[in-house]
């Protein structure tokens, strides 16, 4: 019996011994506000309507097991994975023994006070079952808070391989974490679900930007004066620092007729075109449309500067193995292989037309 009055939380103004040994008070560390069942007698019979409470979150010392208290009186433990005990300070609702509470109040006292723990807890314990079954109660800035706790930052769901499509590897080149939701609780998948957009979602929504900031932005050379002329200006600005419209034409030149030889070697007919874009808003440094257009970045300077260096010529690859894999994963990837190849294929055999018509780049790039 002296060990369990020991469990007792004191309030502040009681003054409390046994065998002449002080239970010292212990202040809260958090004081929560919530509604909660509670159980009132009425007219000859209990009831439980839900009344507003408030829970003191006191530390837990030693050994002890984190705990529910009503009114500081131990109930059962609190289950969850936080080194506080939880005093209600009302009557908590029990069975007619008083030995186990109502079913489902734990994870109502669990909602209740998820908000206020949370910014104490790491990614493991918010990844545990319990706040799994609290989080899908409680408010939306909670729940993302949950998310970016459990998972972290930039996430996407996983989605099943569609056909050649690999959205999951698509978004992870996009340097998102793909989170695969079979592999979380009820309740966390619940959660993701409802916030985090699928590896589809986000790769779909990148595409759009590209092609769309491609499509608006996109131009020949020959079209340099036309539009506004804000935009024109723009243009121009960009041409002079990428070295002038006759190196800028020489580059295109280049990138058409080393695309198109990668191309070639499919055998079905396949025509490359180049043109020009403004594509940093949307950090991007080329695209490759379905119809084989490479608009390359006027704004990215390095593919000016070093028009056949490494990243140049990378750069001028990866967009034509877009040409058979539209997108990322492991056949995008294998395409490269394939690609990369051609391409030490056709400089050997082309090394003589290389030196004599992009001689100019070449001195560049050494």
């Amino acid at each position: 019996m002296e060990k369990y009055f020991r469990t007792l939380l004191v309030p502040p103004a009681v003054q409390f011994s046994i065998n002449d040994a002080v239970i010292v008070p212990r202040d809260p560390a958090h004081r929560v506000d919530g509604s909660l069942p509670t159980e009132l007698l009425e007219d000859g019979r209990w009831v439980r309507p839900v009344r507003k409470t408030s829970i003191e979150l006191v530390s837990i010392i030693g050994g002890e097991e984190p705990t529910v208290y009503e009114l500081g009186i131990p109930v059962c433990p609190a289950e969850w994975t936080v080194g506080f005990h939880a005093s209600v300070q009302q009557r908590v609702p029990m069975n007619p023994c008083r030995d186990a509470v109502a079913s489902g109040y734990l994870a109502k006292l669990h909602r209740v006070c998820l908000p206020v723990l949370l910014p104490q807890m790491d990614g493991t314990q918010v990844r545990q079952d319990w706040v799994g079954q609290a989080a899908p109660a409680c408010a939306e800035p909670v729940q993302r808070e949950v998310i970016r706790r459990a998972f972290g930052a930039n996430l996407a769901r996983s989605v099943p391989k569609m056909g050649a499509r690999q959205f999951d590897e698509d978004a992870r080149d996009l340097g998102l974490q793909v989170i695969d939701t079979r592999h979380t609780s009820g309740g966390l998948r619940q959660i993701l679900q409802e916030h985090v957009p699928t590896s589809r979602e986000v790769v779909n929504q990148h595409d759009q930007k590209l092609v769309g900031a491609a499509a608006a932005g996109g131009f020949h050379l020959e079209d340099v004066e036309r539009g506004d002329e804000k935009l024109v200006q723009t243009r121009r600005k960009l041409i002079a620092a990428a070295g002038g419209t006759e190196h800028v034409q020489k580059v295109i030149d280049f990138a058409r007729w080393f695309c198109q030889k990668l191309l070639d070697g499919y055998g079905d007919g396949a025509v490359c075109s180049v043109k020009l874009s403004l594509l940093k808003s949307v950090n991007a440094v080329a695209t490759w449309s379905q119809d084989d257009v490479l608009s390359l970045g006027l704004d990215t300077p390095w593919l000016w500067s070093d028009p056949l260096g490494e990243e140049s010529l990378a750069t001028y690859i990866h967009e034509a193995a877009h040409s058979r894999a539209a997108h990322h994963g492991r056949d995008f990837h294998k395409e490269l292989e394939t690609l990369a190849g051609r391409a030490v294929r056709i400089v050997l055999t082309n090394a003589g037309h290389i030196q004599q018509e992009f001689a100019a780049l070449l001195e560049r790039s050494r």
